[in-house]
């Protein structure tokens, strides 16, 4: 599984020893500042599926926010929201996310799920 990340804020704030830790883990790092257009549009999660070479249909995005779902849905990727964080669940619902999760552990019985490519994924 290859694994991307896109921040909401710009490369300047990367190069802190705390986002340099997160970002290691994974193998495109997408900022604002490296697209015209950031979050809530597509451009970002765009180009961190086009730097890991894989397909729209096999990306899933996972996010914590109203511009991580709208992102994801108009580039046409699942979103897992993830409901810890400053937004709350019932704004976050409100954008409709393919999955809604609660716990660490829910969110990777999703991933594991969505690729295995399991049609029995259960969606909110």
């Amino acid at each position: 599984m290859r694994k991307g990340i896109v921040f909401d804020f710009d490369g300047v704030i990367i190069n802190s020893s705390e986002i340099q830790k997160q970002a290691e883990y994974f193998e495109a790092v997408v900022c604002s500042d490296d697209v015209k257009n950031p979050k809530p549009d597509p451009d970002s999660l765009i180009l961190a599926i086009n730097n890991l070479a894989v397909s729209f249909d096999s990306a899933d995005m996972v996010g914590n926010t109203r511009n991580d779902i709208i992102c994801a849905k108009r580039a046409g990727v699942k979103i897992i929201a993830v409901n810890w964080g400053d937004v709350p669940k019932k704004i976050l619902e409100r954008e409709y996310p393919d999955y809604m999760v609660n716990t660490v552990e829910e969110l990777l019985k999703v991933i594991v799920c969505l690729a295995e490519d399991n049609e029995a994924c259960v969606s909110t």
